[in-house]
């Protein structure tokens, strides 16, 4: 009995000390990752991948990303499937195909990888490599939208908002882009605006919707800043000057609040 129990001990102190010496693939060297990789290890072969396809440490090659997610992806994980997915559907390291980014990607979705989950919705949504299926879209929008996937909760807000997806829906538009937003997505945040200008699922509110333009121009893109700004300018021509800037405020804490700025 006191080897039984002796012998559980030590294996409790080893099953401790393995959890304590879990690797960080992250920061391991290109070279730690290729001997780990060399060995067949799923986890050190994605990452491996991964740092080829972003390059930085080593020189960006999307060939070698590509084969060392194969690998990784054959052993089943879900990262490296779903990376997989993405370089056939953009043709990086390997002919653009359609079908094998859906079967990659689909591998990856079913485990119940968010980011896959995203990848099949615009699969669908385009119909890329299979027909344009909506409900299938939405599917996997929402799968990944739950999971707090930003861009995911925000195209699932799209499909809700726009009439030529059979499913319109203007609270569950505002419920899905307003989750988006407080993540920062910026054309969730100018959505908004316009849903509160126009009244689209809510009373319209010139200020709240000044006040999501204003928080959409503290964080555009230089690409987008000009169309947020002229917008916004449109919609303070309801409001007084005082109103203005008392928004102007507002917006500033909302994005301070949230670690925007």
């Amino acid at each position: 009995m006191q080897k039984a129990m002796t012998c559980m001990l030590i294996l409790i102190v080893c099953l401790s000390i393995t959890a304590l010496q879990a690797i960080d693939y992250e920061s391991l060297s290109v070279e730690e990752l290729t001997t780990l990789s060399l060995n067949g290890d799923a986890d050190a072969q994605c990452e491996l991948g991964w740092k080829y396809f972003i390059g930085g440490l080593v020189k960006q090659n999307y060939n070698e990303a590509y084969k060392w997610y194969l690998l990784s992806a054959e052993q089943g994980h879900p990262v490296a499937q779903n990376n997989l997915g993405v370089l056939h559907r953009k043709g990086h390291g390997v002919k653009q195909n359609y079908k094998e980014a859906h079967k990659w990607c689909l591998l990856a979705a079913e485990q119940g990888y968010a980011e896959a989950q995203y990848n099949l919705g615009i699969l669908y949504a385009n119909g890329f490599g299979v027909k344009i299926n909506y409900k299938e879209a939405h599917k996997w929008y929402l799968l990944s939208a739950e999971q707090g996937h930003v861009k995911a909760q925000y195209n699932l807000g799209s499909m809700y908002y726009y009439d030529e997806y059979g499913m319109q829906n203007y609270r569950e538009t505002r419920k899905w882009w307003l989750m988006a937003a407080e993540q920062g997505n910026e054309h969730a945040q100018y959505n908004l605006g316009v849903m509160y200008s126009v009244g689209h699922g809510v009373i319209q509110d010139m200020e709240t919707a000044y006040l999501w333009f204003s928080i959409a121009v503290a964080n555009a893109t230089q690409e987008s800043l000009e169309t947020y700004i002229t917008i916004r300018e449109m919609v303070a021509k309801e409001l007084t000057s005082n109103q203005r800037e008392k928004i102007k405020k507002q917006a500033r804490e909302w994005m301070r609040d949230r670690g925007f700025e």
